[in-house]
C-alpha cells in the first residue's frame, strides 16, 4: 500500500465484471455487515484495495473518508453536484438521486 502515490482514469484493469464483483461481494458486504451489526452509517465508505492477478480483488482497508489521491481523479468525473450527493447522504435520501458521472 503506497498511499499518495498517485491515481488516473480510466484504470484499464477495472472491468465491468470485476466491478460488478466488487460491488456486490465487498462493499455491499460491508454495508450489510454493519447494517445487520445496527451500525448505521452516513457518509462515504472507502475500500483501499489491490488486484492480485492470482487471486483477484483484495481488500486492503476500510476508511470513513474519501481516498487520496483516487479522489482527486474521480470528482471531476462527477457530473452530479458533489453537494447534492453529500445532502441525500445526510438525508437519507441518497437512493433516490440519479447520481451521474462522465462517460470518460
Amino acid at each position: 500500500n503506497t498511499g499518495g502515490m498517485g491515481a488516473y482514469s480510466p484504470a484499464p484493469v477495472l472491468t465491468a465484471d470485476l466491478r460488478d464483483f466488487v460491488l456486490k461481494n465487498v462493499l455491499q458486504k460491508a454495508v450489510d455487515g454493519l447494517r445487520k451489526e445496527g451500525r448505521k452509517f452516513v457518509g462515504v465508505l472507502y475500500a483501499g484495495m489491490m488486484i492480485d492477478p492470482k487471486k483477484g480483488p483484495q481488500t486492503l482497508e476500510y476508511n470513513c473518508r474519501f481516498g487520496d489521491p483516487e479522489t482527486q481523479v474521480l470528482l471531476p468525473l462527477l457530473d452530479t453536484d458533489l453537494y447534492e450527493v453529500m445532502k441525500a447522504c445526510v438525508d437519507g435520501t441518497l437512493d433516490k438521486l440519479d447520481v451521474k458521472f462522465k462517460n470518460k
